[in-house]
């Protein structure tokens, strides 16, 4: 016995007793640990197309047993692929499916897959699921595929990119390029747990939305989209059901430029504060529309599209409510700057009115800030300048909304043009702007129908000469 084991041997009987028997324990554990993770690699294989055993892609699959990987060589396979074999990994080095548009080039009925690094073609699908529009439904061993993992493909020409139902679906690195439907469309509502979509690209969609997802929360981040006919990025979050929670939703950083409809849009029913945040969307239709409650609108840039930078709600359907929208930038848009709209009615109460504050609207072809719908909401630090009607326009004859520490200078009509009723104002700057249609500049609105509360430091000044005697600041009629 050497020196060292005899060494060993005397310190371990000097310990106390249930000290060694927690190292014999924990030596036990890490034994069986060791044999588990042995005898996983062992039973995970690694299957390789072509080759004697494996001529196609669809023969490697179907004899892949979980942890396996379909390592498939560069090259040109004319096939449409069926994945019902569960956990594994096919693997494209380059490889090329050419579906010849008789079929989807992968179809996917098991759970726990990953299909990556393939470049696609001329399939009615790039990857569905079987059970999807273009799979047919009710196949033999057809399982829904959650956790799908699609990552690093290149699917052109295809009916439709990717198109799965599925829950916890990963969509990342992927270029989706001319295809004729939808770039990627998702329905992750049967999930709690985020659908992630990060760094894909999809350009030049022929008939509709770039991105489309409907689900209970989200992880979009870093899409980029370009030259589409529809929209974007079109989001539908539903909420949880009764006693369930679902995690935050994020939308970060996406890009869209050259879509003929909305570069993003989100529709939201209930669930937790969705962060919608740092996306570009410029010369666009239109830029950004946000329906629903419970946002954080931050630090957007919606700018030179063709009609509205950012529309909050919509005249006839859908409310915005009890959100922040902060240091968003609408600039050189076609139509106004940044529009809150909504019904007249609204379908949720508000725990809190929205805050519309630090946001640039400059150069836009009508309003800076137009307010079609509030709740009492509260407009502070805006800057909107040089725009071709007001700079902030209160259309509608809503009570007690909060203008504080606005900028409103050279646009072609007011600088503030009021038809609410009990305004609070104090510390707004008008300066240099137009007369407009009616007497007021800042006050009660070209009808005279408006009334404003002066809570102090207001300065509106045109011409080169002040009018703040000519307006209604003294109090409400």
């Amino acid at each position: 016995m050497s020196h060292d084991r005899c060494r060993t041997s005397r310190l371990n009987r000097s310990l106390p007793f249930h000290r060694r028997t927690r190292r014999s324990a924990t030596r036990v554990a890490t034994t069986v640990a060791l044999l588990v993770i042995s005898s996983g690699a062992l039973l995970a294989d690694t299957l390789k197309v072509p080759s004697e055993a494996f001529p196609t892609i669809q023969s490697a699959v179907s004899a892949g047993a979980p942890g396996d990987v379909i390592s498939v060589a560069k090259g040109v396979y004319r096939e449409q692929v069926s994945v019902f074999s569960p956990g594994i990994t096919v693997l494209g080095k380059k490889a090329v499916i050419d579906a010849g548009f008789d079929g989807p080039c992968f179809r996917v009925g098991a759970v726990d897959v990953t299909i990556s690094g393939f470049v696609l073609l001329n399939g009615t699908a790039g990857v569905v699921d079987e059970a999807g529009a273009f799979g047919g439904a009710g196949a033999e061993g057809f399982v829904t595929p959650n956790r799908l993992r699609v990552t690093h493909c290149i699917i052109r020409s295809c009916i439709k990119g990717v198109s799965i139902a599925a829950r916890e679906p990963t969509v990342t690195n992927n270029e989706i390029v001319a295809c004729e439907l939808v770039g990627i469309e998702l329905d992750a509502t049967d999930g709690l747990q985020p659908a992630v979509v990060k760094r894909n690209t999809v350009e030049r969609i022929s008939q509709g939305d770039g991105i489309s997802i409907e689900a209970k929360s989200v992880l979009l981040e870093r899409n980029e989209l370009r030259a589409i006919v529809g929209s974007g990025i079109r989001l539908d979050l539903t909420a949880a059901d009764e006693g369930e929670s679902a995690p935050p939703s994020m939308v970060l950083r996406n890009r869209a430029e050259g879509v003929l409809n909305i570069g993003l849009i989100v529709t939201k029913l209930g669930g937790a504060t969705t962060s919608i945040e740092k996306n570009r969307m410029r010369r666009n239709g239109r830029g950004m529309e946000v329906n629903g409650a419970d946002f954080q609108v931050l630090g957007n840039d919606c700018s030179g599209n063709a009609e509205v930078g950012m529309y909050l709600g919509t005249e006839s359907l859908d409310h915005f409510v009890q959100s922040v929208v902060r240091n968003n930038r609408c600039r050189n848009n076609g139509a106004a700057g940044l529009r809150l709209d909504g019904p007249f009615i609204c379908r949720i109460n508000p725990t809190f009115p929205n805050l519309i504050e630090g946001n640039d609207c400059q150069g836009n072809g009508q309003d800076g800030i137009v307010i079609l719908h509030a709740h009492q909401d509260e407009l502070t630090g805006n800057s909107s300048k040089r725009n071709g009607g007001d700079g902030i326009d209160i259309e509608r004859s809503y009570n007690n909304i909060v203008l504080a520490e606005n900028i409103c200078l050279k646009n072609e009509h007011e600088g503030i043009d009021n038809l609410g009723k009990s305004t609070r104002m104090r510390d707004n700057i008008c300066k240099g702007n137009g007369r407009g249609l009616g007497p007021d500049i800042a006050g009660t609105g070209d009808d005279g129908s408006g009334s404003v509360l002066d809570l102090g430091g207001n300065s509106f000044v045109t011409g080169g000469f002040n009018v703040e005697a000519r307006l209604d600041l003294g109090g409400v009629p």
